[in-house]
């Protein structure tokens, strides 16, 4: 072994070079390209010029690798506690980032899932204010996409599509346009149809990291172009190094830059930091670790640090898109076993639920009854329910008694109702 790189003369090859330091993965991409410049010329003057663009490019005091970090506390709907716990929690962190903001202008925030805003704006307005007004501001961030950060795998269609148009909705009220980033980092494995969805809903980016826990098999990419099964929708992915919990520690900041895959073509890793499921948010010692990171130490061995946001790190990522790898099919995730039969009865529910919404519509159309319905409240209590630690059956044995309670009292009056609204011939034509 020499340098980090496990060498087998036997064989004549090295091993794969993601042990070494990215700049030389960035060194060896680029000298990459000017032999194949080289080739298609046969110009030494161009291979020249390629070689001395190189020596600028890789021959500066500042770190390659770049970590743009956003403050984030995530947050599960449910889990280990019922719903009413999750709203106390989250004024709890949200309350701690404002006091934050107001000491570090530099620091930036990214929230998803609206039911979490919007919870806070009816129960306590002046802190929804005073949220909003750093939205405007560009400080804290509302992106996501999602109503909630639904599991992908065990919902309908429909209510995935749903999941999009109204959480889309809802952040465009508060931040005057709509989210271009479908932001789910704790769900347990992706549909392959997620992408066409995500491209036919005209959101060009996802950023996830669960996949990145599989046990045995280890996904290729941090970087990629995601494809549809029809071979042309596409999302441009980005699955983070260091989680959705990162600590702005020296420590994980060299190794997010370490293990970033495709640093050969692009040198910034999205690191979201903050204790979440209640814990705060970003801590004040994390912000000043930031500080002192925002130069790198021991030259290029740790990476730059400055807080940015989601959005403004996808544009950045979009520049080198034609030279990220591309990969097609399911994001699969060897974690989380038995997700599509625990909680059994949930399950059941939970379709049955989604039957008496979609019937209940379509015996409006049916009955020619072209009155629209109010059906948002039940179709929000719906995506809800998609939360990706209530559908795969992880939470609590109270999250289900409560869930299971709601949804079978939401189809019964669906389907009652679409039953009363049944055309009936009067009793002259009978």
């Amino acid at each position: 072994e020499k340098e980090g790189i496990s060498l087998n003369t036997e064989n004549g090859y090295y091993e794969p070079l993601e042990v070494v330091p990215p700049l030389l993965r960035r060194v060896l991409h680029l000298l990459n390209l000017s032999c194949d410049c080289y080739d298609q010329t046969q110009c030494l003057t161009d291979l020249k010029e390629k070689l001395r663009s190189i020596y600028q490019d890789c021959t500066t005091s500042e770190s390659y690798m770049q970590i743009c970090l956003v403050g984030h506390a995530h947050m599960d709907l449910v889990w280990l506690w019922p719903e009413r716990v999750t709203y106390k929690k989250i004024i709890h962190s949200y309350s701690n980032v404002l006091q934050l903001m107001n000491k570090y202008p530099q620091f930036t925030f990214t929230m998803s899932q609206p039911p979490l805003y919007f919870h806070i704006r009816e129960k306590q307005p002046d802190l929804a204010a005073r949220i909003e007004e750093k939205v405007k501001g560009g400080q804290w961030e509302f992106t996501g996409a999602l109503e909630v950060e639904a599991d992908t795998q065990i919902p309908v269609g429909e209510g995935l599509i749903r999941c999009i148009l109204y959480g889309q909705e809802r952040i465009k009220a508060i931040r005057g346009s709509v989210s271009d980033t479908v932001w789910i980092p704790d769900v347990f494995g992706y549909s392959q149809c997620l992408p066409q969805i995500f491209y036919l809903a005209e959101i060009p980016n996802f950023f996830t990291t669960k996949i990145l826990w599989s046990t045995i098999t280890k996904f290729p990419h941090n970087s990629f172009v995601w494809t549809g099964p029809d071979g042309e929708s596409e999302v441009l992915a980005h699955l983070g190094v260091a989680g959705y919990s990162g600590k702005v520690s020296l420590k994980e900041v060299i190794i997010g830059g370490r293990n970033y895959k495709q640093a050969d073509v692009h040198n910034e890793v999205l690191c979201p930091s903050g204790y979440g499921d209640g814990g705060g948010g970003p801590s004040e010692d994390q912000i000043e670790r930031s500080l002192r990171l925002q130069t790198s130490f021991a030259g290029d061995l740790s990476p730059a640090c400055k807080w940015g946001t989601s959005d403004s790190f996808f544009k950045r990522l979009a520049s080198v898109k034609d030279e990220l790898p591309i990969y097609r099919g399911e994001l699969f995730l060897e974690y989380h076993r038995a997700v599509h039969t625990t909680q059994s009865d949930f399950k059941k529910n939970l379709r049955n639920c989604e039957r008496a919404l979609q019937t209940r519509e379509a015996m409006r159309v049916i009955s020619a009854n072209y009155t629209p319905l109010n059906m948002r409240e039940n179709w929000e209590r719906y995506l809800f329910a998609l939360f990706h630690d209530a559908t795969p059956g992880s939470s609590i044995h109270s999250v289900y008694k409560e869930l299971n309670a709601e949804l079978t009292l939401l189809a019964e009056r669906q389907f009652q109702s679409a039953f009363d609204e049944w055309p009936r011939q009067s009793e002259e034509n009978t």
